[in-house]
């Protein structure tokens, strides 16, 4: 069975020292969300008392009419008695989430960073064109290390640019997702870039003013894949049947996300854009040993996996 088909249905099986530290954090856990029930009943108590005193304020004594204002400012205090009451919630899944990942990863092989600050990952993808610009980004959740014998250097990014309409900007996001670089001995000779993003990055064919497209046999690989290449003859000796059909099922494995690959020196860069986090805790509503959360958590983990195991990467294939 595909991994695209088994990955969903599996976990990273969690030794008896992993479970035996989520298990210890149980007390923390109940005074976590004790903690947060008690502060959003003190800001709910807080803003319903201020509220009618604020508004009163506004139209009698200010006589403020513009709804920005009278709106505006109760919708800030409003979020931010949010961020008060979710903070002891958001701080212990941080901790579980980081203690956890570290411990996984060191069991695949891998260190584990949670805010890696710049990797240099994010500008060599933008360099080549296979993340679209940007001119802000925020790195978490690095692995780095040997899985299966390949180098790996795998990042969540979120990459961010200013739009401007008339005189508002606002920011927007260009990528939100995955960063993988695989290393290999062999340096290739050119440079292949890969997309299903059609459309959108057809300006492949002008990067560095010699990239074409590629015409390859496969029409699945072709209805998914657009292929550009400063070299047609190793890109045509790098795709194998075996490795289209692969990445097409890498593809189906984020079938809502937009991948991107490239051959590039000696590396394989895969970016895959998700628009939404990874790595990430979604409830720490029930004992974290036994929690739905924690095996989604895991299930994300297998990505190492399905990158290597589904492109069949090892330092001795053709690749």
């Amino acid at each position: 069975m595909s991994v695209a088909a088994t990955i969903s249905e599996k976990a990273v099986a969690l030794d008896a020292r992993q479970i035996a530290w989520l298990e210890s954090l149980e007390s923390d856990r109940l005074s976590a969300l004790k903690s947060q029930r008690a502060r959003a009943v003190l800001s709910a108590i807080g803003l319903l008392s201020a509220l009618p005193a604020f508004f009163y304020f506004l139209d009698v004594h200010l006589q403020v009419s513009d709804p920005r204002v009278k709106y505006g400012i109760p919708a800030l205090v409003a979020y931010a008695a949010y961020t008060f009451a979710m903070q002891p919630v958001r701080a212990f899944k941080l901790r579980v989430k980081s203690g956890l990942l570290s411990k996984i990863a060191a069991g695949f092989g891998l260190t584990y960073d949670t805010n890696p600050g710049d990797t240099g990952l994010e500008d060599r993808f933008r360099d080549i064109e296979l993340v679209p610009y940007y001119s802000s980004f925020k790195s978490e959740d690095r692995f780095q290390g040997d899985f299966r014998g390949i180098p790996l250097d795998l990042v969540e990014c979120h990459m961010e640019k200013m739009r401007f309409t008339g005189k508002r900007a606002r920011r927007v996001t260009t990528f939100r997702g995955l960063l993988g670089r695989l290393a290999f001995k062999k340096r290739f000779r050119g440079r292949t870039l890969i997309t299903n993003d059609q459309g959108l990055f057809n300006s492949f064919r002008f990067v560095g003013g010699n990239l074409g497209r590629v015409k390859l046999e496969d029409p699945v690989f072709e209805g998914v894949f657009e292929v550009y290449s400063t070299d047609q003859v190793e890109a045509r000796y790098l795709l194998t049947p075996a490795f289209m059909e692969r990445l097409v099922e890498l593809s189906a494995l984020f079938k809502h996300a937009t991948v991107r690959v490239a051959f590039d020196a000696g590396d394989l860069l895969i970016a895959i854009d998700k628009r939404e986090p990874s790595f990430e805790i979604a409830s720490i509503a029930q004992p974290l040993a036994d929690s739905p959360a924690i095996k989604e958590l895991t299930q994300e983990l297998l990505i190492f996996d399905a990158i290597v195991s589904t492109l069949n990467l090892t330092q001795t294939t053709r690749i």
